[in-house]
């Protein structure tokens, strides 16, 4: 399953099998995804609409670590709170408490 985060200069961050990867080049047909980890040199190809990997990522280095599957709840998390607070009238504690008991 792909899913999708943003990193703290608001761009999309994807995790994929606890492995992040951030945009390399975007084309006609796909999306070229690599890891966010800069030492490692592995990527992921995407459909455009990022619903279906086009081509598998290549084996990742011994130097790149998978991300905690908590970093990745707590950072998708954060966002649906942040996207909650630009569309809902609701005060932010609010919103906060109603994502921490959902999560």
């Amino acid at each position: 399953m792909l899913r999708f985060s943003t990193s703290e200069r608001n761009q999309q961050v994807q995790n994929y099998l606890d492995f992040q990867n951030t945009v390399k080049r975007i084309s006609k047909t796909c999306v070229a995804r690599r890891c966010r980890n800069r030492s490692c040199s592995s990527s992921l190809t995407l459909s455009l609409d990022n619903t279906c990997a086009r081509r598998e990522p290549s084996i990742y280095s011994e130097s790149c670590q998978a991300v905690q599957p908590s970093k990745i709840i707590v950072e998708e998390t954060v966002e649906i709170m942040k996207r909650r607070a630009r569309e809902e009238t609701k005060s932010i504690s609010q919103i906060y408490a109603e994502e921490i008991v959902a999560t």
